[in-house]
């Protein structure tokens, strides 16, 4: 079976609801992370080629890299949304790695909630919905 970004985000916010503590928090996280990287990356793909890695290194900040530098034409009005979306990207995955590895960091109901909103805003913008 499989799973499709919108149902992973939907698993995030109801981990939100239902898991008050801070191991709901980070699961929040990690689980709204995963459905906006998902999102990016089906965007990514259809894109008409791949952006620059340029000096990223990891799997994870490689493909944030491509999104943030595309390319194809500037004048392509996917180069900006392309672009957009890795910065989102990018604040998600930092507060994946923070919720992910380390452990003696505090996040709270505002970590969880931003990271579900950033999740909402990538997949609205890769797929318009």
């Amino acid at each position: 079976m499989s799973v499709a970004p919108r149902e992973l985000l939907a698993s995030a916010e109801e981990i939100r609801k239902t898991q008050s503590d801070e191991a709901g928090h980070r699961a929040t996280i990690s689980r709204a992370y995963y459905a906006a990287y998902h999102a990016a990356y089906a965007f990514h793909v259809s894109l008409p080629s791949p952006g620059s890695v340029g000096k990223a290194t990891g799997r994870h900040e490689q493909f944030v890299s491509q999104l943030t530098t595309p390319t194809f034409s500037p004048a392509n009005p996917r180069n900006l949304l392309s672009r957009r979306v890795g910065t989102i990207l990018r604040d998600v995955a930092r507060a994946r790695v923070v919720a992910d590895y380390s452990i003696g960091a505090n996040l709270g109901v505002a970590d969880a909630d931003a990271a579900i909103l950033k999740s909402r805003e990538i997949l609205k913008a890769c797929t318009g919905a």
